[in-house]
């Protein structure tokens, strides 16, 4: 690999760490009941809020991407970022919270797809594309660390600023990522064919392209099955903690614990593909041990079974979104790629907006009963099978 390469790739990282590096994170359920005074049912309808935001505006911001530049999709989606993080943190006020979701949302669009179709567009350009899967693998490897440091840092911020303060100080980062994207390298794949196309054409190409393909219509819906239930451990930990009574002040060990077993997962990707044969077995081995997860800590509730659900259900099933997506990239040419890649995510955020206030509900009746239920959403994936590895 040349220097160049390397220091593209290098840059790549550093602005995955930067979009990691959020204060909020381990004090989600203080922020939202005590300082925004939300039941759980209500949060959860911001968040479904948020995720139907971005299921509008997914497609859009891909197409926006692949005309215009992955890299100012890039920079935009930062800065929008930080300005949602000061609006929300502002003021405890539902306006103002639904004003920064969709902020946010906006965000989460413009980057979702775009980076990793700028960076496997690099790797192509300097004939490294088959190193997609490491790439991409470390790249959020690197974005959990940004959590991982961030989130006990925003404990000890709540604790001496305000509850509000960790949201209000996540815009820093914010910003620092948009000067760094503003530095990556864009291979041209606006051409003359991507020229003459019309938003139509893209979209067609993208999202109806992917309802047309049965496989890759079963692997997102695959991943949305999976993808939901590991979303619900990021809001159900530290009410499993709050059962135990466990001080607020261990919630940040708890999440970096969370973030530490994504990370060991993330960097043995290709040691695990391996002892499994194929992606797809790792994928549905995956998909059962984060119902084995919800289970365990549903029924037998202790310091042991929380360690167990955050190591499976949360480290094997939010880093199975990104192995899969990594694996999708090849299905797709370059010029349609940010747009396919939007469409698949676009597959996992209806799923949210349908199943947030759901779930929401459930937990505000049963801790026990609604890890139950949201644990078995994973064993679904059976009737939803990946496509074979080729």
């Amino acid at each position: 690999m040349d220097k160049q390469m390397s220091s593209v790739i290098r840059r790549y990282y550093g602005f995955s760490f930067l979009t990691g590096f959020h204060f909020i994170a381990a004090v989600l359920i203080p922020f939202f009941t005590d300082w925004g005074g939300l039941n759980l049912t209500q949060a959860q309808l911001l968040q479904s809020w948020f995720a139907l935001n971005i299921f509008v505006l997914e497609v859009p911001t891909g197409v926006l991407a692949d005309r215009m530049g992955r890299k100012n999709s890039l920079v935009a989606g930062s800065l929008v970022a930080a300005a949602g993080a000061l609006i929300y943190g502002s003021y405890p006020s539902v306006t103002l919270f639904v004003i920064g979701e969709s902020l946010l949302a906006v965000n989460v669009a413009l980057v979702s797809g775009a980076d990793q179709a700028l960076i496997y567009d690099a790797l192509k350009l300097g004939g490294e594309e088959q190193r997609i899967t490491q790439v991409v693998g470390r790249s959020r490897m690197f974005h959990l660390s940004g959590i991982l440091i961030a989130a006990p840092l925003g404990s000890i911020i709540a604790q001496t600023l305000g509850t509000n303060a960790p949201m209000l100080m996540t815009s820093i980062p914010c910003v620092l990522s948009a000067v760094v994207a503003w530095t990556l390298p864009e291979a041209d794949t606006t051409g003359k064919t991507a020229t003459r196309s019309t938003a139509i054409n893209i979209f067609k190409n993208g999202f109806i392209g992917i309802i047309q393909q049965k496989m890759i219509l079963m692997t997102a819906i695959n991943m949305s099955l999976v993808a939901a239930a590991a979303y619900a451990v990021i809001w159900r930990y530290q009410l499993v903690m709050e059962t135990l009574d466990i001080p607020i002040g261990y919630y940040g060990l708890a999440h970096a614990s969370l973030v530490v077993a994504e990370t060991v997962i993330l960097m043995n990707f290709d040691r695990l593909t391996g002892w499994f044969g194929t992606i797809n077995r790792f994928a549905s081995f995956s998909a059962y041990v984060v119902t084995a997860g919800f289970l365990v800590v549903a029924i037998w509730p202790n310091i042991l079974t929380l360690a167990m659900f955050l190591a499976l259900a949360g480290g094997f099933g939010l880093s199975r979104i990104d192995l899969l997506t990594a694996h999708m990239n090849h299905r797709f040419d370059s010029e349609y790629r940010a747009t396919s890649l939007s469409s698949i995510s676009m597959f996992r955020r209806l799923s949210l907006v349908i199943l947030n206030p759901i779930m929401g509900g459930l937990t505000d009746w049963s801790l026990s009963y609604s890890l139950i239920i949201i644990g078995l959403l994973p064993l679904l994936t059976i009737f939803f099978p990946l496509p074979n590895d080729d």
